[in-house]
């Protein structure tokens, strides 16, 4: 996955994560209302994104090994990515705030976080 920040005409600041097929479609990096491509301000692989940004969100980092089979289960039914989550989350509610939002079209920018509750 590639985490992009983009600068669209009005200069808001667009933030996009994209795998590498995703990342073919150029027309997802083109701004809506100039028609240009956006520009682009930060390129950075998730994972190392993550890596650094990780303490700032009060998170702690634990890497699992794909050789275990509950390791093997875990990338790929979450994909590798996976939260361990302290409150409640009202996912209904957080999809109703992505569907206001101009830039989220259902299949583009999402991460997909494991709750193993």
């Amino acid at each position: 996955m590639t985490r992009w920040v983009l600068k669209n005409s009005d200069g808001d600041l667009i933030t996009l994560h994209t795998n590498k097929i995703q990342e073919q479609h150029r027309e997802k990096f083109m701004d809506k209302a100039s028609g240009q491509e956006m520009e682009i301000i930060e390129q950075i692989s998730f994972l190392e994104w993550l890596a650094e940004k990780y303490q700032s969100f009060g998170a702690t980092l634990e890497f699992v090994s794909d050789r275990s089979g509950e390791g093997n289960q875990f990338v790929k039914g979450f994909g590798g990515i996976g939260a361990l989550l302290r409150y409640k989350v009202n996912f209904e509610q957080l999809h109703e705030l992505e569907d206001e939002d101009e830039y989220y079209d259902g299949e583009f920018g999402s991460v997909v976080w494991g709750c193993l509750c």
